[in-house]
């Protein structure tokens, strides 16, 4: 499973529009998953009670994922992200993981995410998602009882 929101070198300018650059698309793919992965695990406690449904834990995780990019608070983004997605990447521990959101969306806009569908089967869940109109999808994973991004992909 390949963690990638950008095309290889290419950078968001501050009108949401895309030019072709260097190394700053690594940070924003790291940002994007640490978000996700933040988001993810607060949202599961968010939701309250085991007898909460997973597809509502899985959905309020993504939002808070999403949240927590948007609002700059990257500790927490990083705190949603899966252990998987930490072995998968280029951040190798988590100490990291909030250096290389607040330098990937230092200049980023202000989001809008819909989620579109929520498909949970076992222990992994898939999130499609538009953000600010760009399609995407979360893959979130069950790491002890709570879920959290292991991927995002975007169009």
């Amino acid at each position: 499973m390949e963690v990638a929101l950008l095309p290889a070198r290419c950078w968001f300018r501050r009108d949401g529009s895309t030019m072709k650059g260097g190394g700053m698309t690594r940070y924003y793919i790291i940002a994007a998953g640490v978000a996700a992965a933040v988001a993810v695990s607060f949202s599961y406690a968010l939701a309250g009670s085991a007898h909460s449904s997973p597809r509502i834990a899985v959905r309020q995780t993504a939002l808070e994922f999403f949240r927590s990019i948007d609002t700059r608070q990257y500790e927490r983004a990083c705190a949603l992200l899966a252990d998987g997605f930490f072995r998968r990447s280029q951040v190798k521990d988590r100490s990291l993981c909030a250096l290389s959101l607040r330098i990937g969306f230092t200049w980023a806009p202000s989001y809008r995410v819909t989620i579109d569908s929520v498909l949970v089967r076992g222990d992994r869940a898939v999130v499609s998602a538009r953000t600010n109109g760009v399609p995407g999808e979360l893959v979130l994973v069950r790491e002890a009882g709570l879920y959290k991004v292991l991927s995002v992909r975007g169009g």
